[in-house]
């Protein structure tokens, strides 16, 4: 076998996990879609849908790095890294709009607030090893890597949305009940 057919067989790999962690993203993310008005479940939506951009992203990169593509291949983790700033963005402002809602929902979202943080470094480090390294093969692992750190990460945002949407009937529950006293 020949390095350019191992490097080939290593891509045609790195991209069968990567595809099979963004199908499992976007069906998580099917579950999560809201059309509430909440701004606690509308913040941690708009987080999933810049991770989701993320996992799009891996993909561009695993295949721009499998192709010797530094260039394009580090611009593809920039911008995973961007998703990645922007989805931390839209989290934190969920944890400010669920405050009142209990302690699973906002104890999750910081979780996924330094899950997001993490990550973020991840893809730091991933761009800086890809730009300096002629190691296609840890530069792609590395990618996966984060692939499959971004697919738990949805779904930690799913559980969250589930936890938070619960808090909220419970405390539109409880307003309607004190209402009801009031009347």
């Amino acid at each position: 076998m020949t390095l350019n057919t191992f490097h080939s067989v290593v891509v045609a790999l790195a991209m069968t996990v990567l595809v099979a962690n963004t199908v499992a993203a976007h069906r998580a993310a099917r579950v999560v879609k809201s059309s509430d008005t909440d701004g606690c479940i509308n913040n941690i939506t708009n987080g999933i849908e810049q991770v989701l951009s993320a996992a799009e992203e891996i993909g561009v990169a695993v295949i721009d790095c499998g192709a010797h593509q530094t260039a394009k291949c580090v611009a593809a983790i920039s911008q995973t890294g961007a998703d990645i700033a922007g989805a931390a963005a839209d989290v934190s402002n969920a944890v400010s709009a669920c405050g009142g809602r209990g302690s699973l929902c906002v104890t999750q979202l910081l979780q996924l607030s330094k899950d997001l943080a993490e990550t973020g470094n991840e893809v730091a480090l991933a761009a800086d090893y890809c730009t300096n390294s002629t190691d296609i093969i840890e530069c792609v692992a590395d990618v996966v890597d984060i692939a499959e750190t971004v697919t738990k990460i949805v779904e930690s945002i799913r559980a969250a949305v589930n936890d938070c949407k619960s808090n909220s009937t419970k405390e539109a529950e409880r307003l309607m009940i004190l209402k009801k006293q009031h009347q």
